[in-house]
Formats: structure tokens, C-alpha cells, sequence
């Protein structure tokens, strides 16, 4: 079957070839995290869709960044529909993950704790991966000496 594709392939430089398949392990990696019994219920409910993963992933930089989102702008931001939005994040809140506030009459959203605990946890496990696909670049990088991934209470 490679035979097919030799005159494509070989366009391709052999380092380039490698980045791609690094990533395509990484995103398997992930795919088998995803797919284990070893996840929170929360990292769980927002990794059955792509959808409620990318409303996690704004509810959660909203939440670090101390910016409460409104399920308008998690709309506008992800170009999903409020109907769609308004779901999810209904959903959210009665499991759990989500906490809102209100400030006359209009409601803010911010990932709850739970939330956060799986966020932290997810950012450990991309951390490691990093660590086993680009140990040089983690050896050499800063960020490898940050304290970010020591969870503080």
C-alpha cells in the first residue's frame, strides 16, 4: 500500500514525516485517556463531543483568566448555537461543573471546581506527554521548571 503513495511520500522530508507521526501518537494517546475509566465523570461528560469540549475549554480559560463568560459570548466564541450552548451548560451546572452567578439579572459562568480538578489533571497528562514526545525541548524550556503544574490548595 505505501507503494501507492511513494511519489507523495517522498515529497515529504523524513523529519517532517516524523513531526507528524509524533502528533498522530500524541492524539492517540489522548484518544486512549479519553476512552479509559481513569477520568473524572466531569473530564468525561466534556469529552463525549467536540462541541462540549471546545465550551470546556473557553469555560476553563475563562475561569483561570478570573473572566466569567455569559452563554452568549461561549456562542458567539464557538459559533455553536445559543439553543446548543444553553444545553450544555444546563447540563453542566445540574452535574456539577459549571457554577453560575448572577449579576442583575444576567447570568456568568465559571467552571466549578470539579471542573478545574480535571482541567489540572488533563494539563498533567499533556504535560507528561510533552515530556515523552520532546524531552529535549522540555529539557531546555523553561516551562519545564515552572511550578504551574504543582497544584496549589
Amino acid at each position: 500500500m505505501l507503494l501507492l503513495f511513494s511519489e507523495d511520500i517522498m515529497q515529504i522530508n523524513k523529519k517532517d514525516i516524523n513531526i507528524i507521526i509524533t502528533y498522530l501518537k500524541i492524539d492517540e494517546e489522548i484518544g486512549k485517556r479519553i476512552r479509559s475509566n481513569n477520568i473524572s465523570r466531569c473530564a468525561r461528560y466534556f469529552n463525549s463531543t467536540q462541541t462540549k469540549r471546545h465550551i470546556a475549554n473557553l469555560l476553563a480559560q475563562s475561569s483561570l483568566t478570573e473572566k466569567p463568560c455569559t452563554c452568549a459570548s461561549l456562542s458567539k466564541k464557538t459559533g455553536y448555537s445559543k439553543t446548543a450552548v444553553f444545553k450544555i451548560i444546563n447540563e453542566a451546572v445540574d452535574a456539577g461543573y459549571v457554577d453560575e452567578t448572577y449579576l442583575k439579572k444576567q447570568r456568568f459562568l465559571s467552571a466549578s471546581t470539579e471542573m478545574l480538578d480535571a482541567v489540572f489533571e488533563y494539563a498533567q497528562f499533556r504535560h507528561s506527554l510533552w515530556k515523552t514526545y520532546y524531552p529535549l525541548e522540555v529539557a531546555n524550556s523553561t516551562q519545564s521548571k515552572l511550578s504551574l503544574l504543582s497544584k496549589v490548595s
